[in-house]
């Protein structure tokens, strides 16, 4: 009896594993560690929470010049800096390719923006080629649609100011 429920434990528990391990794959990027863009069906958003959309200036300038190794190097250093100056309840999501989307729960406009300045000055300073990204921050407006949208354009609007072009 002892031996037959010890079997039954034993697999239940793998095949537990196994669930665990493939939602994973299925809401992880691979190469970074962040989530991929399908966990955003699941998220539950409050107007409390800022979204803010991020994308790498000059990103195919790095992987172009330096190769991919080195882009994908970047990438995962952008996600490491920006985890060790955010809470594990807030998200980080690829968006695809250079671009991420980072909702801070309950958190104020103003404090992501400071969160973000201090992410951009840590990530530029801790790799030799100093890349840098821009962002655009928002209070999530009941549409998460819109919002992205509303950040999206905020974003170039950064990136339109440091290189002089217009939008």
């Amino acid at each position: 009896f002892f031996g037959f429920s010890y079997i039954i434990v034993t697999e239940y528990r793998d095949m537990t594993v196994k669930i665990i391990t493939t939602h994973l794959k299925s809401i992880m990027d691979p190469l970074t560690g962040a989530y991929n863009r399908g966990v955003l069906s699941e998220l539950i958003l409050s107007p409390k929470d800022t979204i803010v959309y991020v994308d790498m200036d000059k990103f195919k300038t790095i992987n172009d010049n330096y190769g991919h190794e080195i882009g994908d190097e970047i990438l995962k250093l952008l996600v490491r800096t920006i985890k060790n100056n955010t809470r594990s309840s807030d998200y980080i999501i690829r968006m695809g390719g250079d671009e991420f989307l980072v909702v801070l729960k309950d958190c104020p406009v103003s404090k992501a923006e400071e969160i973000f300045s201090k992410v951009q000055s840590e990530f530029t300073n801790s790799h030799e080629l100093r890349p840098v990204f821009s962002f655009g921050a928002s209070q999530y407006n009941g549409s998460l649609h819109d919002t992205i949208r509303t950040v999206d354009k905020l974003m170039y609007e950064m990136k339109a100011q440091k290189s002089g072009y217009r939008i």
